[in-house]
C-alpha cells in the first residue's frame, strides 16, 4: 500500500490537503508519526476540534468535499515522492566484488573521461572506490560503466511505470489503494 495521509476537517466533512507524507510536527504536535491512527484521525485532544490527519488507503471519502483540483493536484505531489525515491536509489552505492562505488554523476563522469582515455581495454589501473583502491582492467571499467548505464536506466524505467499508474488513477479511492512500492533493481555489479 501507501503511507500517505489528507488533513481533514471533519465538522465541515471537508478535505483540507492535498495528500503528503505525514509530517513530522504540526501545529503544536511534535512527533506526529509515533502517535496512533486514532489519535491522528481526531486531534480534539490537542485542540484542534474537528480536524484529523487519515491515512488515504483507509479513509473514505463519501460525504466528504474536496476541490476539483485535489485530485490532479495530490497525483503530482505523489509523483513527486516517487521521483525522489528513484533518486535515492539511483545515485544509491553499488557493490562490486567488495568494493563500493557511488553512482552518482560524479563517479559516471570520472568512469567516462577515464573510459575515453583508454585504448587498451585489456590494460590495468588504479581505481579508488568508497571503501579502498585496486586495480582494475579497461575492460572491468568499462562493464561497470554499462551496469551504471543500465541501473539508472531500470530506475527511471521503474519511475516512469509508477507514474502511470497514479495517471491511471480516477478517484480519490484508487489513488489510496495504490502500492507505492518499488522493487529496485539490484546494486551489485558482476566482476
Amino acid at each position: 500500500m501507501n503511507n500517505l495521509y489528507v488533513f481533514i476537517n471533519h465538522d465541515l466533512r471537508r478535505v483540507d490537503n492535498i495528500v503528503q507524507k505525514l509530517p513530522k510536527n504540526w501545529g503544536n504536535i511534535q512527533g506526529l508519526p509515533f502517535l496512533s491512527e486514532e489519535k491522528l484521525a481526531d486531534l480534539d485532544w490537542a485542540g484542534h476540534r474537528g480536524f484529523g490527519w487519515v491515512k488515504l488507503s483507509t479513509f473514505d471519502f463519501s460525504g466528504y468535499y474536496f476541490q476539483p483540483e485535489w485530485l490532479d493536484m495530490s497525483k503530482s505531489v505523489v509523483k513527486d515522492i516517487v521521483a525522489a525515491e528513484r533518486y535515492d536509489a539511483e545515485t544509491d552505492t553499488l557493490l562490486w566484488g567488495d568494493y563500493q562505488l557511488k553512482s552518482n554523476e560524479r563517479t559516471k563522469n570520472a568512469i567516462t573521461f577515464k573510459l575515453l582515455s583508454i585504448s587498451d581495454l585489456t590494460s590495468t589501473l588504479d581505481w579508488k572506490f568508497v571503501n579502498g583502491s585496486t586495480q582494475i582492467t579497461g575492460q572491468q571499467l568499462k562493464d561497470i560503466s554499462t551496469f551504471i548505464d543500465t541501473y539508472t536506466q531500470s530506475c527511471f524505467d521503474l519511475e516512469l511505470q509508477k507514474h502511470a499508474e497514479i495517471d491511471a488513477c480516477s478517484n480519490a479511492s484508487e489513488l489510496g489503494q495504490l502500492d507505492l512500492s518499488i522493487t529496485w533493481p539490484s546494486k551489485t555489479i558482476s566482476t
